[in-house]
């Protein structure tokens, strides 16, 4: 251990609410006396691993015995979703050297300070979830926040519930007061995230439409933005108010997982094709420039060729900007594993790449529409230099991928505006990657 305390990594897997999750305990470690480590050979090293595919499982002990081959003498802890779900399977191999359950995160401080043989650290804590304040100079251009953890609505497809939890909500004023402290801080946007974020307040008898609600009328953050919805969780009233304020970023991720109603039914999802139609049709109606993400699951168990074709169908007649897709993957401990009418690897697979290719060219032609236009409120993040020109990038109000060249040719110009928002004069775009584009421009004056 080195003479400032011990240093530390951190791996994160998985979704938002792991990110944020792991935010804190990257305060909670500081505040020990941790340092991050600059090397391959941390004296601890963290998994805040998922749990979602019996491949994430895989991945997460591949993680730490990649670090243990370099550095047998870092001390290796797992938590998260696997290590709620089976921790004695993580325990049985023997280059992990503790476990800490998801559901009790808040004792991981005791088990670093047990270990270092620091003092050890008083749990106090009046919230159902693990739940902290951001620490400020980490993602301060853009902050998760988790406003709920658990759901129960126990999907056959999905372990989630069984890894988080009941659905469980923080308080509407520790929200509010987190928001404002991280927006005085210069945090320009906040993502409201969660396992459910639409069962949040049911204990207050409160809706996630009542804080959204209260953020933008009691606190003065800049940039709102919401993690995934069913179709029937997009409200009028939460569509009604991303109309009529700015500061509600216009940007969906909705969990579709099927456009096909016995698809939907097999899955346990709480609604059929009539309001995937709805929903998305409402949503364009409300404004044509919303980006709508949406996740699909291809190759469900029971899901036959007809329907399979049938989704095709339903998604090329409705508005929505871009799919992720996803197989089926078998999940041990879910219900979905009874269903007997399986489809074959080679077939998910087949589906998925359709259903990507769907994707690629419906975000393609969501991009051409900008060219030649100005888009405003894009809030800037990082910056780099290339073939004696500065560019920065980040993201549009409604999430799109934007890089700009800044005229003046000056790195102190392209890093005065980060951390900022501005307008940039769209010219084309570029494949970001093979499933995403980035919309290319120059900065404007205006």
């Amino acid at each position: 251990m080195n003479k400032e305390g011990f240093s530390y990594a951190i791996k994160t897997m998985g979704c938002k609410a792991n990110v944020y999750d792991s935010l804190i305990i990257e305060k909670e470690l500081r505040e020990m006396g941790g340092v991050a480590s600059l090397d391959s050979k941390p004296d601890l090293f963290i998994v805040n691993s998922c749990t979602v595919t019996a491949q994430a499982d895989k991945q997460c002990l591949k993680e730490v015995q990649n670090v243990k081959k370099k550095s047998p003498d870092t001390w290796a802890l797992v938590t998260g979703c696997f290590a709620q779900v089976d921790p004695e399977k993580i325990s049985s191999h023997a280059f992990v050297d503790a476990v800490v359950p998801g559901l009790q995160k808040n004792a991981l401080k005791n088990a670093v300070a047990s270990h270092f043989k620091l003092p050890l650290q008083t749990i106090e804590t009046d919230s159902e979830i693990y739940w902290g304040q951001m620490p400020l100079g980490i993602g301060n251009t853009r902050a998760f926040l988790k406003i709920q953890e658990g759901c129960n609505d126990f999907c056959t497809y999905c372990i989630i519930p069984y890894a988080r939890g009941k659905s469980r909500s923080e308080r509407m004023g520790k929200i509010l007061a987190e928001i404002i402290r991280l927006s005085e801080s210069g945090v320009s946007e906040v993502v409201l995230t969660g396992t459910n974020i639409a069962d949040y307040g049911k204990e207050f008898d409160l809706t996630l439409d009542d804080l959204i609600q209260a953020i933008l009328t009691q606190t003065k953050l800049k940039r709102l933005r919401l993690t995934s919805l069913d179709p029937t969780e997009i409200s009028d009233r939460l569509l009604e108010m991303m109309k009529t304020n700015s500061r509600l970023m216009p940007h969906f991720h909705v969990s579709l997982q099927s456009a096909v109603s016995p698809v939907l039914r097999a899955m346990k999802r709480h609604y059929r094709t009539e309001e995937v139609e709805s929903c998305l049709n409402k949503i364009y109606q409300t404004d044509s420039n919303i980006f709508v993400g949406m996740d699909l699951i291809a190759g469900f168990p029971s899901e036959t060729l007809a329907h399979h074709n049938e989704g095709v169908g339903i998604l090329k007649n409705l508005p929505w900007t871009r799919l992720h897709v996803f197989p089926y993957s078998e999940r041990t401990g879910t219900p979905a594993l009874k269903i007997k009418e399986s489809v074959e690897v080679t077939e998910r697979k087949r589906r998925t790449n359709e259903l990507i290719s769907l994707s690629n060219q419906r975000h393609e032609t969501f991009c051409k529409k900008f060219i030649g236009k100005t888009i405003s409120n894009v809030l800037f993040e990082t910056s780099h230099e290339a073939a004696l020109d500065f560019y920065i990038s980040g993201h549009s109000a409604n999430y799109m991928n934007v890089l700009a060249r800044v005229p003046s040719r000056s790195q102190a110009d392209a890093e005065a505006q980060l951390k900022k928002t501005g307008s940039v004069q769209i010219v084309g775009y570029s494949a970001k990657s093979s499933l995403d584009f980035t919309l290319e421009g120059v900065l404007s004056s205006t």
